[in-house]
């Protein structure tokens, strides 16, 4: 229903807006989805902050999509924790 509605700089050139596509928070080549939460520097620091790094750092690299990734997360982690 809302999918592909976060607008990542990769998600707004297919949808025809003109902008660069490099990260703003760590000049990555591209800002997507899966960077913005997990593997741009800044996401990783909150992982990181939150005890939850290694946790999300399996999922994303074993992971083919946002959704698998989060799907995976909340799969192994206490309920607690995916709140």
């Amino acid at each position: 229903m809302y999918r592909g509605c976060l607008p990542t700089r990769v998600s707004l050139q297919d949808k025809g807006v003109h902008c660069p596509l490099i990260c703003v928070t760590c000049d990555d080549p591209y800002e997507y989805l899966q960077h913005v939460f997990f593997a741009s520097s800044f996401a990783m620091q909150v992982w990181l902050r939150t005890g939850l790094w290694d946790v999300v750092h399996h999922a994303s690299t074993h992971s083919t999509s946002f959704v698998d990734t989060i799907l995976c997360i909340v799969q192994v982690l206490p309920c607690e924790d995916v709140q």
